[in-house]
């Protein structure tokens, strides 16, 4: 399927995400052959020559017209139960959404200007009908990345997904086995990766990174290089959803020294010294992921405001629109309910007091050493504020966080000053 340019305008300026990746403002006068680009009447589109450097924001409003990233859980129900699952995932929840809902939901999506939609759970292959869902969605113009355990994937399954979409899936529910000589080994784990590349269907994988899994992630990289798979996504593991429950798993101070060197063992077996661009040979989808994500961090420090709400939201199975994710266990914090209002009327009017704060109004900022640094802070989160410290305009990173925030920081300064690039794939 080809895929179309999904994009907003804000402020006479037009926010989109190009065929290449890229997410960029540029010029209202591209709009045109953006048009044309998605009407199949051009067959290539240059936009570099449009790109703005200087972006306009204007005080009453800084979030964007429709979200940049959205997730939608399409079920709650799961085949597993994790004790570090962030959505606290097992049965569905009641009044889910019926899969025409979720249609109508993506049709708004795609008419909004959303730039990337993430489909998730539960498990997302629970769902009677989450391949249609999947192959709905991928006729829209944003891009389409899709969260699954992979354990109910099948060659049926697989062959039935358009390749024009993403899938993340996870390590933490693998089953291990070792090989005579004691390495780690992931048979169906392998047979679910050479499925998807038999069918050519861009896949990354994730580890959620605990205290119980610390010895085995070095071994699980050296596995992903040695098969020739993607770098596996580092994921910390938060206090939000069941992992509250299971605090005996969450890494503390303690823990850092021990888990930092680990993570620098990893990144350094997927950093080189070439001169190829750190995500040649990248699906586009992947491509596509990671520099939305990095739009939203550029807006974020271009405004002052967090992401949550402005340019980012969450769709439980509910019906339920909330900023985030880790905002799932308050009502408080729901903007109103698809059973009731359209997606945009939700994002346009419901958020407004919340859009109202900035990162001044996060109390633990001020005397932080990340924020006395200079460092981006991705924790200027509600609920998870609310979790740790019961107040949820305080500060979302564990002491543990902070750590490695400001550890990773010194070792990707460390590393550039060098010339050393991570990749995606270092075969």
């Amino acid at each position: 399927m080809d895929q179309k340019i999904p994009f907003q305008i804000l402020n006479s300026q037009i926010l989109a995400l190009f065929p290449d990746g890229e997410v960029e403002f540029v010029d209202i006068k591209l709009l045109d052959d953006i048009i044309s680009y998605n009407d199949h009447l051009l067959s290539e589109i240059n936009y570099k020559p449009y790109i703005l450097t200087d972006i306009i924001f204007t005080n009453d409003r800084l979030f964007t017209p429709a979200p940049l990233i959205a997730f939608i859980e399409i079920t709650n129900l799961c085949n597993l139960k994790c004790k570090h699952c962030y959505a606290n995932s097992q049965y569905r929840r009641k009044n889910e959404m019926s899969t025409s809902m979720i249609f109508q939901l993506l049709d708004e999506f795609g008419e909004m200007g959303v730039l990337q939609v993430f489909l998730t759970g539960g498990e997302i292959f629970t769902h009677k009908d989450a391949v249609e869902i999947i192959n709905y969605a991928a006729t829209k113009n944003f891009t389409t990345q899709v969260f699954t355990n992979g354990i109910l994937l099948t060659e049926q399954i697989v062959a039935s997904l358009p390749g024009n979409i993403g899938l993340a899936i996870s390590f933490d529910t693998a089953d291990p086995v070792k090989t005579v000589r004691g390495k780690m080994d992931y048979p169906k784990l392998k047979q679910t990766f050479e499925l998807l590349n038999k069918f050519k269907i861009p896949f990354r994988t994730a580890i959620s990174v605990h205290k119980y899994n610390i010895q085995d992630i070095i071994e699980t990289y050296e596995w992903s290089i040695k098969n020739n798979y993607p770098r596996p996504q580092w994921l910390e593991t938060f206090a939000t959803g069941r992992a509250l429950k299971n605090k005996h798993i969450l890494p503390t101070e303690e823990n850092f020294k021990e888990i930092f060197e680990v993570y620098k063992t990893c990144m350094d077996k997927f950093c080189t010294m070439d001169n190829a661009d750190e995500l040649q040979g990248t699906a586009i989808e992947s491509i596509h992921a990671i520099k939305t994500i990095q739009m939203v961090e550029r807006l974020e420090i271009a405004t002052g405001k967090p992401k949550l709400a402005n340019t980012m939201v969450y769709v439980n199975s509910s019906g339920d629109v909330y900023p985030d994710s880790s905002c799932l266990d308050y009502e408080d914090f729901i903007g109103g309910s698809l059973y009731d209002l359209s997606f945009f009327d939700i994002w346009t009017n419901a958020f407004k007091e919340l859009r109202k704060n900035s990162f001044t109004d996060f109390k633990g900022c001020d005397k932080c050493p990340i924020n006395v640094s200079g460092i981006h802070c991705n924790f200027r989160d509600y609920g998870l504020s609310q979790n740790l410290h019961g107040d949820p305009f305080y500060c979302g990173a564990s002491d543990y966080i902070k750590l490695m925030i400001l550890r990773c920081a010194e070792y990707w300064k460390e590393k550039d000053d060098k010339g050393y690039k991570l990749k995606l794939l270092i075969n």
